[in-house]
């Protein structure tokens, strides 16, 4: 009896043996770990170089490099990539940025653009290019008719400035804009020069010869669209020209004959 206690003890000890000698060696991997880590976080191995930056339409590459300047020269695994996100996300034209280290040297950029909806008027009748969310995105410089559709006119003056955005109280505006790029009667056959919007969000299209459609506020924009082409095409086919629709009511259209 006492050899087999003898002999058990002993195999208890030489357990705990190796038990020790495993956890003794996984701390010690894991000291080398850390230290590693500590070494190529202050060490001059894993530094930023380069950014490798996709091919973009509206955005420059200098625009990206002024952003990620103060990357460059950065230790990779010391790299905060959300304040760099935020500086991409600042240039007018970035709708989404996503920024990786690529080791060993490399800071990778990953940019989703917006892309121009809709014109809208400013201060002094400048011209604003504008996203679907109502991003200014930059100042329209070509004369003319904007390909973008009809322009976005605000009764209250207000200051556009590209990175901002239009107040919430456009976005019913922009939800119309949205409609008439798609009907093909507001494009062609009774082209929209206009949308105005009043300081209750109340809209008015105005078309290219001349008459209004005044479509209250930007509620049932589809029904009242689709009232306003009934009541044109009845009025045409008599022969009367129109100097204005009004759909607030759109159930009870109201049309108004021009005088002249």
């Amino acid at each position: 009896m006492d050899r087999r206690l003898k002999e058990r003890r002993n195999a208890l000890r030489r357990e705990l043996g190796r038990r020790r000698a495993v956890w003794f060696g996984c701390a010690g991997i894991a000291i080398l770990v850390a230290a590693g880590w500590f070494w190529l976080r202050s060490s001059d191995e894993l530094i930023a170089t380069h950014i490798i930056a996709p091919v973009t339409v509206h955005v420059s590459a200098a625009e990206i490099e002024q952003a990620l300047a103060g990357a460059i020269g950065t230790n990779l695994l010391r790299l905060n990539v959300r304040p760099l996100e935020g500086k991409l996300q600042s240039i007018p034209y970035v709708r989404e940025a996503h920024v990786h280290p690529r080791f060993p040297d490399g800071i990778e950029v990953r940019l989703v653009e917006y892309e121009p909806f809709g014109v809208i008027q400013g201060r002094s009748e400048e011209l604003w290019v504008i996203a679907d969310d109502g991003r200014v995105l930059e100042q329209e410089i070509q004369d003319g008719p904007s390909p973008l559709g009809p322009t976005l006119v605000p009764r209250q003056e207000i200051w556009p400035g590209a990175g901002h955005f239009l107040p919430t109280n456009f976005a019913g505006a922009l939800g119309l804009l949205e409609l008439l790029r798609v009907r093909e009667y507001w494009l062609v056959q009774h082209p929209v020069a206009s949308v105005e919007i009043d300081t209750e969000a109340h809209l008015t299209m105005v078309l290219a010869g001349g008459p209004e459609v005044r479509m209250g506020d930007p509620t049932d924009l589809e029904t009242k669209l689709q009232v306003a082409e009934l009541v044109i095409d009845r009025w045409l086919e008599e022969g009367k020209a129109l100097q204005y629709v009004d759909v607030q009511i759109w159930d009870r259209p109201v049309a108004m004959p021009r005088s002249d």
